[in-house]
């Protein structure tokens, strides 16, 4: 008994491995870009050959959420075996990855570790000894594409619409919600567009609008809100985000991308795979965007809306 972690790298795959060695042993899937899992964007504990328990990731990307990461993995080792295999995010070697991937070892207390050859990363200063392992190739980069392609086109056809009032979540992996929003009285005092949404966190003024604001006015603003900086973003930069809803407790029960957020009316308006009357506590929001056409369309910056 005991737990299994799993490092490759972008060269390798576990498909094989994990269809001989696995047996009844339940699976957490730490890398969000693993097609054989079917759930894209998200961090997984299969049990048996069904898909038990996820947490929405919102991105292909491994260091773009590590703390996602460690309390995901947390969350899913909670409801996993003794003896589950947890196979990590494709390493590349980097500091973030280096250290995540560390801290995961070390939350994960495996039995055995191991590393598939050809992963460029020291097996010093493990919790356990890892061991080499060769493994298959991963299929071509054209077959990885159409699968992720389909992944989101079924995705899309599996959603239906949701009308969300700003009072009714709170938001998660955005800006939004981070600091305090403008009341409408100080909006007016400040001259602020109608409809625009402003809030401070700290020492930064964050701004939704797609009017450009006279450089006189936002210099005062700064200076009466004791704000050092302002940072802008379009109402637009929203739109095709992935997002998932989530209860109170944090549990994902929806999967999903925004059509708009209508920042006047204060109203999200999603396409998600939840029933349209479920109650949306915490509505997360992820980097990565899909057209209409199941393509991925690119990533939005660290913290740009």
């Amino acid at each position: 008994m005991g737990r299994t972690l799993l490092i490759g790298n972008p060269n390798c795959s576990w498909k094989e491995w994990l269809k001989a060695e696995r047996g009844d042993a339940d699976w957490i899937c730490l890398d969000p870009a693993e097609v054989v899992s079917n759930y894209l964007a998200r961090l997984t504990l299969t049990q048996a050959d069904r898909t038990t328990f996820w947490r929405f990731y919102g991105s292909l990307d491994p260091q773009r959420y590590p703390h996602v990461l460690l309390a995901g993995l947390v969350g899913l080792l909670n409801q996993a075996s003794d003896d589950a295999v947890i196979q990590l995010f494709r390493y590349q070697p980097n500091p973030i990855l280096k250290h995540t991937a560390q801290l995961i070892a070390q939350i994960v207390q495996p039995r055995r570790i191991l590393v598939a050859k050809g992963t460029e990363i020291s097996l010093e200063g493990w919790p356990t000894g890892p061991e080499e392992i060769e493994l298959g190739q991963p299929l071509p980069e054209i077959a990885i594409s159409a699968q992720r392609k389909a992944s989101w086109l079924k995705l899309i056809e599996n959603c239906e619409t949701h009308e969300i009032p700003f009072g009714q979540v709170s938001f998660e992996g955005v800006r939004i919600g981070s600091g305090f929003r403008l009341e409408r009285s100080l909006m007016e005092r400040a001259r602020f567009p109608e409809g625009m949404y402003a809030e401070v966190c700290g020492s930064t003024l964050f701004m939704i609008s797609d009017e450009e604001l006279d450089e006189g006015l936002v210099a005062s603003a700064l200076d009466d809100l004791h704000c050092a900086r302002v940072q802008y973003a379009s109402p637009s930069a929203y739109e095709r985000l992935l997002c998932s809803f989530a209860k109170q407790d944090g549990e994902d029960f929806g999967l999903g991308y925004i059509e708009k957020i209508d920042f006047a009316n204060e109203t999200i308006y999603a396409k998600c795979t939840a029933i349209p009357v479920a109650p949306v506590r915490i509505l997360r929001l992820g980097a990565l965007k899909i057209d209409a056409k199941g393509n991925e369309i690119g990533e939005v910056r660290p913290w740009q809306v």
